[in-house]
């Protein structure tokens, strides 16, 4: 799905089958390189997936395979947003430390709150 609003361009894929990290990272440059905003919903199997790619990833590469500090979310990252769509739950997108439901998250988008705060992502600013 794309949209603008204002002066920001916005897409909101929904990535159903598995894809590998380097494959999110690759379209998430092609998305930035163009000016759009790119949000991922996946479904609850890829992300669990995809999770763990970035939290093998960022144990080794960031936290030198040593636990990370307190409160970050190593499954998640500041590279790009996913939430695992879950329909059947309420929330139903559930992000690393940040449950929403589609609704929520469509007006933190909307209303650019949806950040990442140095530890996970997050949509109340500190302040």
């Amino acid at each position: 799905m794309y949209v603008e609003i204002s002066d920001r361009k916005v897409a909101i894929e929904l990535q159903r089958s598995y894809q590998h990290l380097r494959d999110f990272v690759r379209r998430q440059d092609r998305y930035e390189r163009s000016g759009v905003e790119c949000y991922w919903l996946v479904r609850h199997e890829v992300g669990r997936t995809l999770g763990k790619a970035i939290m093998t990833k960022r144990w080794k590469e960031e936290f030198d395979r040593k636990n990370p500090p307190p409160g970050h979310m190593i499954n998640t990252w500041p590279v790009f947003y996913f939430g695992m769509l879950m329909p059947e739950r309420d929330p139903n997108v559930v992000t690393p430390g940040l449950p929403l439901n589609h609704f929520e998250l469509l007006a933190h988008i909307y209303h650019n709150d949806l950040h990442w705060n140095g530890m996970q992502w997050a949509v109340k600013r500190e302040g």
